[in-house]
């Protein structure tokens, strides 16, 4: 069976937007309680829009026309490993993981709190593992053997006409460490980025463990601090916009980019408090449009990567964009 190219797109759409992970029942109590919340996003799997906000919180009434193609990856209380296979996933099914591994096999959901921004949709944190099978070859390429990862990204709707990567929108994020499969932190892992269209560049990225090249005493190079840099190839190298110590529980991001002005600004918080502004609008190049990876990305140390005793896990929550270009950013 064939279909022209139009028609294709909205089938696209249509199944990526149609997730499985929320009944309509829940979506509808989730819609009342966001109301009694005042205004905070619904976790609405069919249609994962953000609802517009006034600078205090409170809904406008009117969903933006691009809204329901922007990212959303917080997953609802009854969501099992294997909706992580499936072409209605709230992240691509394909990729990015070991030859022959499905998401299944390396999501889990540890006992945590919810962070920031589950609370308001009452979804749940997922766990994202590595092991030595991790080892990703790339279409056409040969196994990077230097690295061991897993990266979820948003899925297909969400590049639909570059909608993520144009006007002015922020990524919403929270992350941990996985007690029960601790990091390395002799080693330097990448959790957070946006990549470009052609695999050339990271436009921001998140990194946590002890970053390789980092100079002596500068943030990243002891391996204890979340370091958040910009562009991958600033051609005065790479600007670190903001670092914090990694310390336990959630550590809550809110990475806002402004792809008309070429700046980027960032926001944090710990556990369940609100976001506070730790940059100013920075000038960053991010063109070049891409995906957003959410992943647990080990880097080799001397060109080694030694084994891994059983698996190592980053456990994500809270993932989901908003368009900000009327909006204030969501700070709780």
């Amino acid at each position: 069976m064939k279909f022209h190219p139009s028609t294709l797109i909205s089938l696209l759409i249509l199944s990526a937007s149609a997730s499985p992970l929320v009944s309509r029942n829940q979506q509808a109590k989730k819609a009342a309680a966001c109301n009694v919340a005042g205004g905070k996003p619904a976790n609405n799997a069919t249609k994962p829009a953000e609802v517009p906000k006034t600078a205090n919180g409170t809904a406008n009434g009117n969903v933006t026309a691009t809204a329901g193609v922007l990212p959303d990856g917080r997953i609802a209380q009854g969501a099992v490993p294997e909706d992580f296979n499936v072409l209605a996933s709230k992240f691509k099914s394909a990729v990015v993981k070991g030859d022959g591994l499905l998401f299944s096999d390396i999501v889990a959901f540890p006992a945590v709190e919810q962070s920031l921004f589950d609370i308001s949709t009452n979804s749940k944190a997922f766990s994202l593992s590595i092991s030595d099978a991790a080892i990703f070859t790339p279409k056409g390429g040969a196994p990077d053997l230097l690295t061991r990862r897993a990266d979820l990204l948003p899925s297909i709707a969400s590049t639909l006409a570059n909608i993520a990567t144009t006007g002015k929108k922020t990524m919403h994020f929270s992350f941990q460490q996985d007690v029960a499969s601790p990091l390395n932190l002799t080693h330097d892992y990448q959790v957070a980025f946006l990549e470009t269209a052609d695999f050339a560049t990271h436009q921001f990225d998140v990194r946590v463990g002890k970053v390789v090249d980092a100079a002596a005493g500068s943030p990243g190079a002891d391996g204890t601090n979340i370091v958040v840099n910009g562009n991958s190839k600033n051609a005065a190298g790479v600007q670190t916009l903001f670092s914090t110590p990694f310390t336990a529980g959630f550590q809550n991001f809110a990475v806002q980019m402004d792809f008309d002005l070429n700046t980027i600004q960032v926001f944090h918080s710990t556990e369940n408090n609100p976001l506070v502004q730790v940059t100013e609008p920075l000038p960053n190049d991010n063109t070049g449009n891409g995906e957003y990876h959410f992943a647990v990305l080990k880097n080799a140390v001397d060109g080694q990567q030694p084994p891994i005793a059983g698996s190592e896990a980053v456990v994500f929550g809270g993932i989901f964009m908003q368009d900000t270009a009327v909006d204030a950013v969501l700070l709780q």
